[in-house]
């Protein structure tokens, strides 16, 4: 089951990729082992639970072929994507990020980053709200063949929250 944003959210996202002149499509990786050879980015948008073998197994030929992906991971959701990225030196933290010095009005729970770490991709963002944003770092070890470079940081007063009910920093269980 999904469901199907026309207004807001990725319906945005969309509608300006194919203002781009993108082709924007669903796929469907239960329907075939393969990601479609036409697809040159493929997203996942927030799974709200654990893919299906196929569907890891299909994600993970379109990475090892050397396919594009965007994955907007939740926190909290074990997605079955956790052993896939780890093969390419990317650590995922099932907590959420908590910032009391950065934030989006009063939601701690929102990061706000103003100060991006050296990469093309943040060249000229003036400032960017990561709401419910899952903790992600480079693999203790460093994958051979890989490179991890971390876009954004919280600030120095955050943490990485593993109660979801009760927004509290906990010694010795948060991060």
């Amino acid at each position: 089951q999904y469901v199907l944003h026309e207004v807001d959210g990725m319906a945005k996202a969309r509608a300006s990729l194919e203002a781009m002149n993108y082709v924007v499509e669903r796929v469907s990786l239960l329907k075939s082992a393969d990601v479609p050879a036409r697809c040159s980015l493929l997203v996942a948008a927030g799974p709200k639970v654990a893919l299906l073998g196929p569907e890891i197994a299909a994600l993970g030929k379109f990475l090892a072929a050397g396919g594009k992906a965007f994955l907007m991971l939740d926190p909290f959701v074990q997605t079955g994507l956790e052993p896939v990225l780890g093969e390419y030196g990317v650590a995922l933290d099932e907590n959420m990020v908590i910032d009391e010095t950065n934030h989006f009005w009063a939601d701690l729970s929102a990061p706000a980053v103003t100060d991006y770490n050296h990469h093309l991709i943040t060249r000229q963002l003036p400032l960017t709200f990561f709401p419910g944003a899952r903790p992600l770092a480079p693999t203790p070890e460093r994958i051979p063949g890989t490179s991890v470079v971390p876009l954004v940081n919280s600030s120095k007063n955050s943490w990485a929250q593993a109660n979801r009910d009760r927004l509290e920093f906990k010694r010795g269980r948060d991060v």
